[in-house]
């Protein structure tokens, strides 16, 4: 009697390779839009951190009040001199933001003083695709040298730093004192 060589993959090995393939295509899937996320909170943390350094050097040494626009729903920055726009900064569509100094907004006007200071201190909140803060970026104003100091603080186990109820949780002693947070 002669055997027949068999020629092909039976139905279950072709249903077992398409599983693997399938969980190692959505790892990689997963893990791909995860640092697509980090490289967009990167780029906002940059261009949100450099614009407002840049613009309180420039008012420093040329004596001059900018105002600043915050716009958190249309996600941009706009710096003018006086009522002429200067400079609009478009941060990453993707992200969400929330600016928090007595409460809440998706909006802030304030100003860089000429002394190199702002108008109010406030912080920014940077969410990804999750409710869940990942960064928040701290303005204060008038410290020792009287002159605007940022730090930017990622989230490390701040469970409570929601986009729903970021004002409630901007006023606890967890948010004042950092908790949860690493300063970069």
């Amino acid at each position: 009697m002669e055997k027949k060589l068999q020629k092909g993959f039976t139905l279950i090995e072709f249903i077992c390779i398409t599983s693997i393939v399938s969980i190692l295509l959505f790892g990689v899937q997963y893990a791909h839009n995860i640092f697509k996320e980090r490289v967009l909170i990167t780029e906002a943390t940059i261009k949100i951190v450099k614009n407002f350094n840049s613009y309180r050097d420039l008012a420093y040494y040329k004596e001059k009040s900018y105002n600043v626009e915050i716009n958190g729903r249309e996600k941009r920055l706009i710096f003018k001199l006086g009522t002429s726009e200067i400079e609009r900064v478009e941060l990453p569509k993707k992200l969400r933001y929330r600016i928090s100094v007595e409460r809440s907004f998706d909006r802030l006007n304030t100003w860089v003083t000429r002394d190199g200071n702002l108008g109010h201190s406030f912080s920014i909140y940077i969410f990804g695709k999750s409710n869940l803060a990942k960064y928040r970026i701290s303005f204060y104003t008038f410290s020792k040298l009287k002159y605007l100091s940022v730090n930017i603080y990622k989230n490390i186990s701040a469970k409570e730093a929601i986009y729903e109820n970021i004002l409630q949780y901007h006023q606890t002693q967890n948010a004042i004192n950092h908790i949860g947070w690493k300063k970069e």
